[in-house]
């Protein structure tokens, strides 16, 4: 069972996994989990992909995986010819994690 919040999709009954846009606004992020980031932490990058690209210090490959404020974000599905992520899987963490490929 899957269910439409405003930008991203829960993913069955918990409110704790999610997927979305690689595409999505940071700031629309941090408005769906509820969460503040502060500008400095996706200082000049847009997307969620971008925030990715950004902590791990290259462009993010499917499986690539980072935490922010409490959830893991994991890049799937690369798309097109440049091979972009188009979609990351949001859970929520028990306890913080390494960014890590």
């Amino acid at each position: 069972m899957s269910l439409m919040t405003g930008k991203m999709i829960l993913l069955g009954s918990s409110p704790d996994k999610a997927r979305a846009n690689a595409s999505l606004h940071i700031e629309d992020l941090a408005d769906e989990l509820k969460i503040e980031i502060n500008e400095s932490d996706f200082e000049d990058v847009d997307t969620i992909g971008g925030l990715m690209a950004q902590k791990l210090g290259r462009v993010p490959i499917a499986g690539s995986t980072v935490s922010l404020h409490g959830w893991s974000i994991t890049s799937e599905r690369p798309l097109g010819r440049r091979r972009r992520i188009s979609s990351v899987l949001i859970e929520r963490l028990e306890k913080e994690i390494e960014d890590h490929e």
